[in-house]
């Protein structure tokens, strides 16, 4: 009876033990799940690091800054490139449309008087055209009108006297005079002859 009453016990026993062991087992097994996973999440974790580290632009400030002055000298030696271009095509523009008013209007004074002078010798030159009415008083200016292309003289040319006392009396005195082997003829120049010289 004994023996079957310690049977009993030791059945009973083992299947406790037994239990208790497939209880402990189910603690280990979840115990290294949630420590495997615990691991797994730690590795992603630092492994994503690692990648934003690697994909990130570097941190250190001198290294930034040297790509940062990098784009910023760029941008400025692009911007002072171009204010030097539109400057110049300002200027080159205004030279241009100086230079057309000039040869629009020939006189500079409006009590001035404008003399025509033709059949002049083609080897006469503006200071020569100048020197022979100074003689009779102030001379504004003095040009001979020359071909475009090859610049030679057509053969006739303007003066522009100050005062109109002065300039009757270069008239009268140079009309049909012999200059450089040519009779040349002098009269107050008419506003159609004057824009057809230019």
């Amino acid at each position: 009876m004994e023996n079957i009453s310690n049977n009993n016990e030791a059945t009973v026993d083992i299947a406790v033990v037994e239990e208790a062991a497939e209880k402990t087992d189910s603690v280990t097994v979840a115990t290294i799940d949630k420590n495997d996973v615990a691991a797994i999440t730690e590795n992603e974790a630092a492994n994503a690091k690692a990648d934003a580290i690697t994909l990130a632009p570097p941190t250190n400030s001198e290294e930034s800054c040297n790509i940062d002055c990098g784009y910023q000298l760029g941008g400025i030696i692009t911007t002072a490139v171009l204010v030097i271009f539109v400057l110049w095509l300002v200027i080159r523009s205004k030279k241009h449309s100086v230079s057309k008013g000039k040869k629009k209007s020939f006189k500079t004074d409006s009590n001035a008087v404008e003399i025509y002078v033709g059949n002049l010798s083609y080897e006469m030159s503006n200071s020569d055209l100048r020197k022979e009415f100074q003689k009779f008083g102030i001379v504004n200016s003095a040009r001979i009108i020359t071909q475009r292309n090859s610049r030679k003289s057509k053969g006739y040319g303007f003066v522009e006297m100050k005062h109109r006392s002065e300039a009757e009396e270069a008239i009268i005195a140079l009309n049909n005079k012999e200059i450089k082997g040519r009779k040349i003829h002098v009269n107050e120049a008419r506003a159609n002859t004057r824009h057809g010289a230019h």
